[in-house]
């Protein structure tokens, strides 16, 4: 009769915790003289790890990472400055033609109701709102997140 050996995880398993093991790795361990010499080493090896003390810093490491964020400032003003002129290139883009077209943008305006002007003004309104909160939450989770540690 030949039966193959248990499998490393197997032993391994049956070393940490011996009650919801298979019957057929009890039945094994208890006939192979083999497997049980393993299921020994890994207890005494899990035995071993358990005593050991945890490893301890001689210094903090929180306020050296502190340190070393302060000290490294990512330069605010320059994304500030080309967020700005950005926003502003937008801006002149979009006011220059309607400036030169005024008076037709208005026309465009003069067949349609007033409700539906508010209609599409309170509908977009309340995209941006909700947008809005949507931004809000993201922002405390990861500001959450980045407390947690």
């Amino acid at each position: 009769m030949k039966t193959e050996h248990l499998t490393d995880s197997e032993i391994q398993i049956y070393s940490l915790s011996q009650a919801d093991i298979e019957p057929r790795i009890t039945e094994h361990i208890s006939t192979c003289e083999s497997c049980r010499a393993k299921a020994g080493a890994y207890r005494q090896l899990f035995l071993e790890i358990k005593e050991l003390r945890a490893p301890a810093f001689d210094f903090n490491l929180s306020d050296l990472v502190l340190a070393r964020l302060s000290k490294e400032k990512s330069p605010v003003w320059e994304t500030k400055t080309l967020v700005y002129l950005t926003i502003f290139g937008i801006l002149a883009l979009l006011a220059f033609p309607a400036y030169l077209y005024r008076e037709y943008l208005l026309l465009l305006f003069t067949g349609i109701s007033a409700m539906f002007l508010y209609l599409t003004g309170i509908t977009a309104l309340v995209i941006f709102i909700f947008q809005s909160i949507e931004v809000y939450k993201q922002y405390q989770r990861k500001s959450d997140a980045l407390n947690s540690f």
